[in-house]
């Protein structure tokens, strides 16, 4: 197996500070002046307040550095845990990795309506075939997506210029055809002073928000208008090598404007349309449970894995931490008797139960990792690459 991840992001700060910042700048300064004290944590980079565009690149590629830092370690622990728990009694099977902090490539701040920074990280599909092509494993887990998706630093939001009035509006009262008007205290009003207080009721200012208020938005890039060229991508990566069979990431929810879900459906039917969707291309997310809801975290994916598994191999809900889980099966499938692409997905979709959701009136079916299953059956699988 060969794990394609981060696992040397601090490259990819470095060159980008180098390719953007003079000799002489100063990342200690730049701290000091945005109000951080420790950016090597996630809490002390939310303090940043940056005062200008070369404050807010550094900020932004921190935060990117911080959230891929220990990325394909992970994935690697994963994988290395479901192979102890598929074969408790055997050695653990660890996978050979390779870096694509090389295919990270940064696009042009910007900045949302009210001022919050953004910026487009691409990661190249052609860096990722050329790694592809040096290695002669048989199965390439990919934890990430190919093509772009969104960073945003929520640092302003809008909120309620008279929240006082957002508790509890204007009122009218009608007696024998005769309508009287109260405010928000109870106290009598006239027609025109109701009319400006439900209009003020409404009216929203932008804020500066509290450290413990801000937060990292990441826009899946499934999940915005860059889902069917980021797809073809990686069908075209896959394409090139019909040899290898490859595991990828379906997307996580963002919560921007909105749950953003991330959804391949439409670009998957397109591209199977157009015959390019590859046999040796399997999609992997998750099931997630929240407020009494249990169903898919993403729409258009092969295979789900239960959070509730990968919670207790130590990790939390995200397609990043399900891949590699499918990833150790696939191993040992065509370890055991899959002998094409064909019957190793067969043979998946054999380990797996039927589920179901609803997206809103509709109901939408998947499948999902039988884990009992898959130790029951996998348990005395021949190891191999």
């Amino acid at each position: 197996m060969k794990v394609l991840d981060f696992f040397d992001v601090d490259k990819a700060k470095g060159k980008y500070l180098q390719d953007n910042f003079p000799p002489d700048f100063s990342e200690e300064k730049s701290w000091r002046e945005m109000g951080v004290d420790d950016p090597s944590t996630r809490e002390g980079l939310l303090k940043a307040t940056p005062k200008d565009e070369g404050q807010a690149k550094l900020l932004m590629m921190t935060l990117f550095q911080h959230r891929y830092q220990n990325h394909g370690k992970d994935v690697v622990t994963v994988m290395e845990k479901a192979s102890d728990l598929f074969s408790p009694d055997q050695k653990t099977v660890s996978p050979t990795r390779a870096s694509i902090a090389g295919a990270v490539e940064f696009g042009r701040l910007e900045y949302d309506e009210i001022g919050n920074p953004t910026i487009r990280v691409t990661l190249s599909s052609d860096v990722v075939d050329r790694l592809v092509s040096e290695t002669p494993e048989s199965v390439v887990n990919m934890s990430f997506e190919l093509g772009d998706f969104l960073l945003t630093y929520s640092l302003y939001d809008r909120k309620l210029k008279y929240p006082e009035m957002g508790l509890q509006g204007p009122s009218t009262i009608t007696v024998g055809g005769k309508t009287s008007y109260r405010d928000y205290r109870g106290n009598d009003i006239t027609e025109e002073e109701y009319n400006e207080i439900s209009r003020k009721m409404n009216e929203t200012k932008v804020v500066l928000l509290d450290p413990n208020e801000r937060d990292v938005r990441f826009l899946d890039g499934y999940a915005g208008d860059s889902t069917y060229q980021n797809l073809q991508k990686l069908t075209e990566v896959a394409g090139k090598h019909s040899e290898k069979m490859f595991v990828a990431a379906g997307g996580n929810p963002t919560y921007l404007q909105g749950l953003k879900i991330p959804d391949i459906r439409e670009a998957r039917a397109k591209l199977e349309k157009q015959g390019q969707w590859p046999e040796n291309l399997i999609i992997v997310g998750f099931q997630a449970r929240e407020s009494g809801f249990v169903g898919q975290a993403s729409y258009g994916a092969d295979i789900y894995i239960a959070d509730k598994d990968l919670e207790e191999l130590g990790f939390s809900g995200a397609s990043s931490y399900a891949t590699p889980v499918v990833t150790e099966v696939i191993r040992r499938l065509i370890g055991k008797s899959s002998k094409t692409h064909k019957q190793a997905k067969e043979n998946l979709v054999a380990l797996t139960q039927a589920a179901e959701s609803w997206e809103g009136s509709e109901k939408v079916d998947y499948r999902l990792l039988d884990i009992e299953k898959a130790k029951n059956i996998l348990g005395n699988s021949k190891q191999s690459k």
